[in-house]
């Protein structure tokens, strides 16, 4: 196949039979291109995560169009999506709900913390006035 390969910088689950990073075709998504009236299939590949976040990752990539390429074009996206794209949305929000998760625990931990001191002091309170 004449699908780029990436030599350095694909993540160890996109590794291919080939020992690189194979870009594998995003299904029901393309681009349209009017004036040629030609269709460019979608294709994509997870790159390895930075070290440390924000950073750049080095990525080489090895062409292997054999008679050309008509139109190329890339795009980068913060982020892994190995899902698939229309589970996207889904993905990312479970994400979020993985980040806020420990506030939430924390936060219903203090509020039986709470609610325990409201009980007991309403025990306090019932007891002192009976003696």
């Amino acid at each position: 196949e004449q699908l780029p390969l990436v030599v350095v910088g694909a993540d160890d689950r996109w590794i291919g039979d080939s020992g690189y990073g194979e870009f594998k075709r995003v299904e029901g998504f393309s681009i349209h291109i009017e004036d040629n009236n030609m269709e460019l299939p979608l294709y994509k590949v997870v790159l390895e995560a930075p070290e440390v976040e924000n950073q750049s990752v080095t990525v080489m990539l090895q062409w292997r169009f054999k008679q050309g390429c008509d139109a190329l074009m890339i795009v980068f996206r913060k982020g892994q999506v190995h899902c698939k794209e229309e589970d996207w949305a889904i993905a990312e929000f479970n994400e979020e709900i993985k980040r806020i998760m420990p506030i939430r625990e924390f936060a219903g931990r203090r509020l039986k913390d709470g609610v325990m001191n409201l009980i007991l002091a309403s025990f306090v309170l019932y007891f002192s006035r009976q003696f």
